[in-house]
């Protein structure tokens, strides 16, 4: 049987050295301190270490005492030992852990006090709530009090499903519910980034070029909401085109791409709505443009009561103008017919298009007979028959010459044979 054994010292602060005490199969040494109610003892190692502490470190002396109640052991407002159903820390400011099973609503509350008052305001606290009233927690809570006032509320809930902030049923990993401002982040002039895979899809631009971005894989930018309120596809900045800016615009230079598409699937109701809120003056709807410096084509306009198709006409866009010749003989050569049409059998009048490039008149038809895509499929011709006007009024013209011409035959004649009494 080993034996124990003991060596003191009333020197405040004094501590034995390894050479002092002993331990081995046979016994074992104790130091103690009596100045600073210290204990010490050297271990298998070879190596003092001390076994007690001076309760005077203890700022505010605690009094350990038993409880009575069955539970977790804590220190209770007066210091004193005590067992429950909650682990309190009480002093200048609390920590708790708590456990309601009253039914309905169980809980389990961890709370941080900083007002030495668990019933009272300025709490924060986490609670872990049982929604079906059982043992098993399916929610973890969040909840602070409002500005130091009034009893704490519940702000944030994470369940199995998603956390929701300003609410207590997530719809999906994350929701944000509240009235005006229930959602901001301020990133600085970095920005705010949503990612997939270490790559942007959404981006909030800070500082001058604040706005939102929009993009795909491989961080390739495809649409932006600028500073400004603009709204850009396939490009970053917004264009100035006759001193007015593009509230709206959209770029493509991929073969195969158009710009725009609009499709409506009901009957009755406009696919495009052009709507210009001006009272007087030119209205402008529509502006058509081509080349790199964006050369004016043509428009639709209204004057308040009718509404012009206007094509390019001014005299600097011309050169070489001379009259028209042989009108007549052109329009003469034109064929124009009355048919049905194929989709509805509804009737028509007007041209058949490659006849019109077979007649001379070519300038009127866009594409060419029997033309198919690369699925085959038909690319229909078109005319514009506008281009037909001038021709007319041309052999109008002409025919209004033979006619003048043949006048001054006749009245000739009749003057001759009213001059020999026939």
């Amino acid at each position: 049987m080993a034996t124990i054994l003991t060596k003191r010292s009333n020197t405040a602060s004094s501590v034995p050295v390894a050479g002092d005490l002993t331990n081995s199969t046979s016994g074992a040494e104790l130091a103690v301190n009596t100045a600073d109610k210290r204990l010490f003892v050297k271990d298998s190692g070879g190596t003092v270490v001390e076994l007690g502490t001076n309760p005077s470190a203890f700022s505010n002396n605690p009094t350990f005492s038993a409880g009575n109640a069955n539970g977790v052991a804590y220190l209770n407002g007066s210091k004193v030992l005590t067992t429950g159903s909650a682990l309190t820390f009480d002093g200048t400011t609390s920590f708790a852990l708590k456990q309601n099973t009253g039914g309905t609503g169980n809980y389990s509350e961890l709370v941080l006090d900083i007002t030495n008052s668990f019933s009272g305001t300025g709490k924060s606290y986490l609670r872990n709530i049982s929604l079906n009233g059982g043992n098993s927690s399916t929610a973890l809570a969040f909840g602070v009090n409002a500005d130091g006032g009034g009893a704490p509320s519940e702000q944030m809930r994470l369940t199995s499903t998603g956390l929701v902030i300003g609410g207590t049923s997530p719809t999906g990993k994350l929701k944000v519910q509240g009235s005006v401002g229930s959602f901001y982040i301020d990133a600085g002039a970095t920005g705010l980034a949503f990612t997939y895979n270490g790559l942007n899809y959404i981006s909030a631009l800070g500082g001058s070029s604040a706005g939102l971005v929009f993009e795909t894989g491989g961080a390739i930018e495809r649409m932006r909401l600028d500073s400004s309120g603009n709204l850009l596809a396939g490009t970053t900045s917004s264009g100035v085109y006759n001193g007015v800016v593009a509230r709206i615009e959209a770029v493509t230079s991929t073969s195969g791409h158009s710009a725009g598409s609009f499709k409506n699937a009901t009957a009755g109701q406009q696919t495009i709505s052009v709507w210009n809120a001006t009272d007087s003056g030119t209205r402008y709807f529509l502006e058509f443009s081509d080349g790199s410096t964006r050369s004016t084509r043509g428009s639709i306009t209204s004057n308040g009561t009718s509404t012009a198709y206007n094509t390019s006409s001014d005299y600097r866009l011309k050169e070489d103008i001379q009259p028209m010749t042989g009108a007549l003989a052109f329009v003469r050569k034109q064929r124009p017919v009355t048919y049905r049409w194929r989709a509805d059998g509804s009737e028509g009048s007007g041209y058949i298009a490659h006849w019109l490039q077979e007649d001379g008149a070519g300038q009127c038809v866009t594409g060419n007979k029997d033309a198919v895509d690369a699925d085959g499929k038909a690319v229909y011709q078109s005319i514009d028959t506008s281009f037909m006007v001038s021709p007319l009024n041309a052999a109008l013209n002409e025919l209004a010459d033979i006619v003048d011409a043949q006048a001054a035959i006749i009245e000739s004649l009749k003057a001759r044979l009213d001059a020999a009494n026939l």
